[in-house]
C-alpha cells in the first residue's frame, strides 16, 4: 500500500469528496482531514488511474502530494 498526502490550497466545497470518490475506477481510497487529502493505493501509485489531475478537478482546488515516507522524513529534519 502507498499513502499520500495531498494538503490543499481551498478546503473543497460539500460533497466534491463523495464526487471523487465516485469517479475512482480502480480500488483507491480517498479521505478528506482538515484540508488535507489522504489517498490509499492499494496497487501502486504509477499505473493508477487516479492522477494529481483528476483530483483537482474534482475538488475543485490544487494541492500537493507526497507520498507517507517523505512526510515522515520531513517531520523528522524540522525537529
Amino acid at each position: 500500500n502507498w499513502l499520500v498526502l495531498m494538503p490543499l490550497k481551498d478546503k473543497p466545497a460539500k460533497g466534491a469528496v463523495d464526487g471523487l470518490s465516485e469517479a475512482i475506477k480502480g480500488r483507491e481510497t480517498v479521505e478528506l482531514v482538515g484540508d488535507n487529502l489522504y489517498i490509499v493505493y492499494p496497487d501502486g501509485q504509477g499505473r493508477s488511474k487516479l492522477t494529481i489531475q483528476l483530483i483537482e478537478k474534482h475538488l475543485g482546488t490544487r494541492g500537493t502530494a507526497r507520498n507517507w515516507n517523505t512526510v515522515l522524513k520531513l517531520g523528522e529534519l524540522a525537529q
